[in-house]
Parts: C-alpha cells; structure tokens; sequence
C-alpha cells in the first residue's frame, strides 16, 4: 500500500481495516528506512500477516478512529 493522499486518509479514519493496513505499511516502512530489521513474518503484506498481529493493528485502528470522533 502506498503512502495514502488526504482524501484516502480521511477515508481511512473511517475504516478500521484500511487504517490497519495503512499503519503496518508506514511501520514496515519506517523500521526498514531506518535500518531496523522487523519480525520475518510481519515482514508481509497486511492480508498475509498472521491473524493475532492483523487483529491487533485492527484494534489499534478502532481506537485511533474511537479518539478522532470523540
């Protein structure tokens, strides 16, 4: 998933799954850019993660958009 424009970004503080998705992708990115080597099995798209870690970035993001609309 590529970086997200405003218009998907403020789609994506709607969608708790494209919002998941989008934060795995910046936190893969991120970690590589800065030489940090993260888990080989998250190292993945976010449909390929393992369940327990895509269920976890999906909760995160219901609370990321919980917090916006408050």
């Amino acid at each position: 998933m590529p970086p997200l424009n405003l218009t998907e970004l403020e789609a994506a503080l709607t969608d708790p799954f494209a919002l998941a998705s989008w934060l795995h992708y910046v936190y893969e990115y991120t970690a590589k850019d800065n030489g940090w080597e993260t888990q080989k099995k998250t190292r993945v798209d976010f449909d390929n993660l393992p369940d327990e870690n895509k269920r976890t970035m999906i909760e995160v993001a219901q609370r990321i958009i919980e917090k916006f609309q408050a």
